[in-house]
């Protein structure tokens, strides 16, 4: 059991470092299509979690900019005791 965690922790740590890292982000991004963000959205439905701050607040803007039919927006509020 001790020697699949360490492989399992080790195989997570060379994918991270392989996608995850500034030097990955740069060569992915040479393969970047800005073509592939304009995505026909009329007609679909869209949840999104979060949306009162942060990344749920961006995709909630982008995704309303779209002309989405229906648009679905969770907040989620703690109270502070």
């Amino acid at each position: 059991m001790f020697i699949v965690k360490k492989l399992r922790a080790s195989v997570f740590g060379l994918y991270g470092n392989m996608n995850f890292t500034k030097s990955a982000f740069s060569e992915h991004a040479m393969n970047f299509n800005p073509e592939d963000m304009h995505v026909q959205m009329e007609g679909k439905n869209c949840i999104v979690t979060g949306a009162n701050s942060g990344i749920g607040f961006a995709t909630a803007e982008g995704l309303a900019s779209r002309c989405l039919s229906y648009l679905k927006f969770f907040f989620l509020r703690e109270l502070a005791l």
